[in-house]
């Protein structure tokens, strides 16, 4: 076990104990989980469960979706962002990471789902739906009042994946940017962004996805700017067998890599995970020891792990290999505790600029 993790656990026991005041040290970032219950898709009664766990184990949950439900619901924001907006009140108060998606993807497959009952096209020169999928943006960001909102998730897998596709990516940067400054423009105060898939930033992971990749930092900067802060999403289960075998600078290097203008902006993790089944439960707890004290040294606002509960019932497999905090039945897995824990030191709000 790391140093930083005992370190945390001991807080935990000494909160729970009353045996001495909380240390001076602080977190400065928030955390947050992804709210999938427990036997996914679940029951009233475990959504509900699920909900009432929330405070427990951060600060905020993700609401990521494709961005319609149906193409005849098109333009309206999807029932499970609509949900979980409406059970913060309930529940929280929690920070919500709002992000919407065009893109369907599996094992190896990949689906763009942009075609409308007005228009059949599927790409990103329909117009209709560039209008409603602007509409379902400006919805949340009026309605919500979002602190953050990415206007598509794991973006540049659109751009390498065999099913992708590198025109209509370029295509979606223009349209993005566009919608970046109409949104900005009334308010100022929501976080604009997309995600990114680390390691397939880096060009890793190719016996996992199925398909060769190379390193693609060059397509931030296609961006010209407009990202309020870096988001990434980061599985390196995906490339190394164990989290010992993660190089020493794999988060720290991210600022070599960056374009210079964005040397300065606030980073964002709006997904984390390592599978329990790549080899056990404690390799998740080694890793989120490793990412912590690798991240240290960067401007990190957000840190989300991505699902409370697995997918499946085998963390060795799709859907979700085993990514859970919890066991697809609802046992806590070692590294609940150790979420827990980390929740349980206070968080200093960063105090500079952005």
């Amino acid at each position: 076990m790391g140093r930083k993790i005992f370190t945390i656990l001991i807080f935990a026991i000494l909160l729970l104990t009353g045996c001495a005041d909380p240390p001076s040290t602080t977190r400065k970032f928030l955390i947050g989980i992804g709210p999938i219950p427990r036997q996914f898709p679940g029951t009233e009664e475990t959504w509900v469960e699920m909900f009432e766990l929330i405070p427990e184990t951060g600060d905020m949950v993700i609401a990521q979706n494709k961005w319609r439900d149906s193409k005849e619901e098109s333009g309206t924001v999807p029932e499970i962002i609509r949900l979980l907006y409406q059970q913060d009140p309930t529940y929280g108060p929690y920070e919500i990471f709002y992000g919407i998606s065009f893109m369907e993807q599996g094992p190896g497959t990949l689906t763009t789902v942009l075609n409308t009952t007005l228009n059949p096209t599927n790409n990103w020169t329909n117009k209709d739906a560039q209008e409603k999928y602007t509409r379902v943006a400006e919805t949340i960001c009026r309605d919500y009042n979002p602190k953050y909102l990415a206007l598509a998730i794991e973006i540049n897998t659109y751009y390498q994946h065999p099913q992708g596709d590198k025109e209509d990516f370029l295509r979606f940067v223009e349209f993005y940017k566009n919608t970046y400054d109409n949104l900005k423009a009334k308010y100022p105060d929501t976080h604009i962004c997309v995600t990114f898939q680390l390691e397939q930033l880096r060009g890793l992971g190719e016996k996992s996805w199925g398909y060769a990749i190379e390193p693609e930092w060059e397509l931030l900067g296609l961006f010209d700017g407009k990202l309020d802060v870096l988001a990434f999403t980061t599985y390196p289960f995906m490339e190394y067998e164990t989290p010992q075998d993660i190089p020493d600078d794999y988060y720290t290097s991210i600022m070599d890599e960056l374009p210079e203008r964005y040397k300065t902006t606030p980073i964002v993790f709006s997904e984390i995970g390592w599978s329990s089944g790549r080899p056990d439960e404690q390799a998740q707890v080694d890793f989120l020891d490793i990412f912590l004290d690798q991240i240290a040294s960067l401007d990190v606002r957000v840190i989300m792990w991505v699902m409370m509960h697995d997918l499946s019932p085998d963390p060795t497999t799709y859907p979700g290999f085993g990514i859970g905090l919890k066991q697809h039945d609802g046992t806590p897995k070692k590294i609940w505790y150790t979420w827990k824990a980390l929740k349980e030191i206070p968080y200093a709000e960063y105090s500079g600029n952005g």
